[in-house]
Formats: structure tokens, C-alpha cells, sequence
């Protein structure tokens, strides 16, 4: 596991410049494993799977974590304003930075990092395979371990019910 170090300038989108760093270097399995930075413009999705909140306000970064897969990235956020209310969701295209974000990833070099479709939430939920050194890139090779993420409650109930499931 190695770690990556970067800095996103002031009125950078935070997500689209965190993926473009990915796919630049070729990072297919990471860990957001930390951020310090604020952003002049907040735009979340919310724990329904549709509700977008947008917000113009200064605010802290207090959190950000989640992995990045060859599919992309699935990343949560928190922010705190200048009222010390904290908020936060799943981030999105349109968070500007406003002096800075300093963002560090951890490398998961061993690991496959896909998504695919979970009948139980109707999401494309993480499937992760641990690599060895034989066959790197064998799903079914020996030696593999499977980590799962469900999503459940509120968002998985209406996705179901929009879509049938």
C-alpha cells in the first residue's frame, strides 16, 4: 500500500479533480483516508439517491473518506459553517474549493476495487478482491477475500420501490 498526496486549488471541483488525479495515475483501488481544506460552494447527494443539496457558504471540511474503484468513486463529505452547523452527504460534481483541500489517498495495490449490482439494495454496491501475486487480475484466483458494502434503510426501501425490485 502506498499513499498519494495532493493539493485541489481554490475554485477546483473537489470531485471531478480527485478523479482526474485517479485516472491520470492509473489508481483503480484507493481509500480517501483524509482532507483539510474548505469550500465556498457545497453540493451533496443526499441519503435518498436523488435529493441534491446546494449550498453557497464557507465551510470547513470536517470529513471525507470512502473508496475509489475502476467504476469511479464513492465518497462521503462532511462540512461544518460558519455557525459551527455540520452537514454533509455523498459527494458530487460541483464542491468548489475555496483556499484549498489537501488530500491524502492510500493505495490499494493488492486489491480489485469493482461494483456490481446487489439485489437486496438495488444498488451497484463494492465488491472487492484481494489479488495475490500469481494472478493479479483473476477474480477467481486462490487466495481471494470478498468485502461487501450494503446499503440499506431509507435509500435502499425507494430505490426498491421506484424500480420494482
Amino acid at each position: 500500500m502506498n499513499t498519494e498526496c495532493f493539493r485541489v486549488l481554490p475554485g477546483q471541483d473537489l470531485a471531478e479533480t480527485i478523479e482526474r488525479y485517479c485516472a491520470e495515475r492509473q489508481i483503480q483501488a484507493a481509500a480517501v483516508v483524509a482532507c483539510a481544506g474548505c469550500l465556498s460552494l457545497v453540493r451533496f447527494r443526499m441519503a435518498d439517491g436523488v435529493t441534491i443539496y446546494e449550498k453557497q457558504v464557507d465551510a470547513e471540511i470536517v470529513s471525507l473518506s470512502g473508496t475509489i474503484s475502476e467504476q469511479g468513486m464513492h465518497v462521503h463529505i462532511s462540512v461544518c459553517d460558519q455557525d459551527l452547523h455540520t452537514f454533509g452527504g455523498h459527494l458530487t460534481s460541483g464542491c468548489l474549493v475555496n483556499t484549498t483541500a489537501e488530500i491524502v489517498l492510500l493505495r490499494l495495490d493488492g486489491w480489485r476495487l469493482t461494483r456490481k449490482p446487489d439485489p437486496l439494495t438495488g444498488y451497484d454496491e463494492l465488491n472487492a478482491v484481494k489479488r495475490n501475486a500469481r494472478n493479479k487480475d483473476r477474480p477467481g484466483a486462490g487466495g481471494r477475500r470478498h468485502a461487501r458494502c450494503v446499503y440499506g434503510g431509507r435509500a435502499g426501501r425507494i430505490f426498491r420501490r421506484r424500480s420494482g425490485i
